[in-house]
């Protein structure tokens, strides 16, 4: 790609590596990929001095290792990131970075540290405007923090701004995540008779038809009728055909 590039200025070939990088990230099961441009992104934009440009793509690249499962090097890519964004002062790229080392922290399961990231993602946020995409991520790890302590009210009140915020931008992943989160503290809270009126509103009927949410929607049954037996089994038939994700595995 580098050599490629060489027959464009350098502000149309930053339009076609975004663009480029944007357009692959869409891609299922890309996350490979991704890091090899973003490393040769990053080698390219070191070789140029574009330290800007380099400090998006490094973070980027953190964020790919952690959902990876490489925590310490992204631990130490974000570390070295911070001290620079802090001497520049650059608030938005901070928060990106915070949030992404609070879900690196939790993913370890220490817990503190990603309260304290997270806090201070919150804290540079508070000082700058924030796109509804970034605050809904925030959003989103507030609450899987808050359902970590098992503050279920206020994990609920989380989800379903995240999930608001996810809709309004089309983001179906996220989206559905955060409702079966929203679902999940409703469950745990001991509110479970409401589930089925979460899933039968307006954002959330598009997303009525998984497997989860199905589930899900079970255990809230067998939680009305106050069936330990049915909600064991309906736990064990759907874990044989659905991948859960950690947060809802943590407590099914």
């Amino acid at each position: 790609l580098r050599k490629s590039f060489d027959a464009f200025t350098k502000s149309k070939r930053e339009s076609y590596i975004k663009t480029i990088y944007d357009k692959l990230a869409l891609i299922p099961n890309t996350d490979a990929e991704q890091i090899a441009m973003c490393e040769e992104y990053i080698e390219m934009f070191k070789g140029e001095k574009r330290n800007i440009l380099r400090q998006k793509f490094e973070t980027k690249l953190a964020s790919l290792l952690s959902k990876k499962g490489e925590y310490p090097r992204a631990l130490q890519l974000l570390s070295s990131l911070q001290t620079e964004l802090k001497k520049l002062d650059d608030k938005l790229l901070l928060v990106e970075l915070f949030l992404i080392e609070s879900r690196t922290h939790h993913a370890l399961n220490n817990l503190a540290k990603a309260k304290s990231t997270l806090t201070a993602a919150r804290s540079n946020a508070n000082s700058i405007y924030v796109g509804v995409q970034l605050q809904a991520e925030i959003d989103m790890q507030s609450g899987i923090l808050n359902a970590e302590e098992k503050d279920f009210r206020t994990s609920f009140s989380y989800f379903l701004e995240a999930h608001e915020g996810f809709v309004s931008k089309d983001d179906h992943v996220n989206g559905l995540a955060c409702l079966k989160y929203m679902l999940l503290s409703k469950i745990m809270n001991g509110q479970g008779e409401e589930v089925h009126a979460i899933v039968n509103a307006k954002n959330s009927l598009r997303f009525a038809d998984d497997e989860v949410i199905g589930c899900l929607k079970e255990i809230a049954d067998a939680y009305k009728i106050s069936s330990l037996c049915k909600c064991c089994f309906t736990v064990s038939v759907f874990l044989e055909v659905v991948l859960f994700g950690i947060v809802i595995q943590n407590f099914l």
